[in-house]
C-alpha cells in the first residue's frame, strides 16, 4: 500500500493540482506507516534472520521512516513545503529499501559469499545505500527546480498548497 501510495504523493503535480486529495492520500499513508507498518516491522526486527546485525537494520530503517514521516507531516502542516518533500523522500526511500534489498539480495547470490554474510550485506547495503541515493535525488530536485516549492507561496498570493 505505502510503496505505490508514497510514489504517487512524490508527484509534485498532485500536490499542486488536487492538494486536498494529495493530503487526504498523504494522511492514509502516514496513518498506515505510522500504525501499521513501523509497529510490525519492529516486531519482526526482533527475530529477523542473522540475530542482532539485521534485526538492528530493519529496526533503524522503520524508525528512521517513520521519524521522516512524522517530521514531513509537521512541515506540511507549517506550510515548509520544500521541507515536507525532503522529508517524505527519505521515509519513501527507507520504504523502498525493500524492493532494494531484494534486487541486492538476487544479485548477490552469484557470487561465494556465504549466505549469512550476504544477507547481512544485502540489508545494510539497501538501507544505508537508499538514504545516500535519495539525499542526491534532495540535492539535485533543489538545484534543478524552475520554481523551488519554498516559493510556492509567493507564487500563488499566500495560499498554502496544504488547504
Amino acid at each position: 500500500f505505502c510503496l505505490p501510495l508514497g510514489a504517487l504523493l512524490l508527484s509534485n503535480r498532485l500536490a499542486l493540482r488536487w492538494p486536498r486529495f494529495h493530503r487526504i492520500l498523504g494522511r492514509s499513508y502516514a496513518v498506515v506507516l505510522l500504525f501499521g507498518m513501523v509497529p510490525s516491522g519492529t516486531y519482526l526486527s526482533l527475530f529477523a534472520k542473522g540475530g542482532f546485525a539485521t534485526g538492528s537494520g530493519f529496526l533503524l530503517s522503520g524508525l528512521f521512516a517513520a521519524g521522516c514521516t512524522v517530521l514531513g507531516v509537521k512541515s506540511a502542516t507549517q506550510g515548509r513545503v520544500t521541507r515536507h518533500r525532503e522529508w517524505m523522500w527519505r521515509a519513501y526511500g527507507q520504504l523502498a529499501s525493500a524492493i532494494t534489498f531484494r534486487i541486492v539480495h538476487l544479485a548477490l547470490q552469484f557470487t561465494d559469499m556465504p549466505y549469512d554474510t550476504l544477507y547481512l550485506v544485502s540489508l545494510w547495503t539497501s538501507v544505508l545505500g537508499n538514504a545516500v541515493i535519495v539525499e542526491v535525488i534532495i540535492y539535485y530536485l533543489s538545484r534543478s527546480s524552475a520554481q523551488p516549492a519554498s516559493d510556492w507561496r509567493a507564487h500563488h498570493k499566500g495560499v498554502s498548497p496544504w488547504e
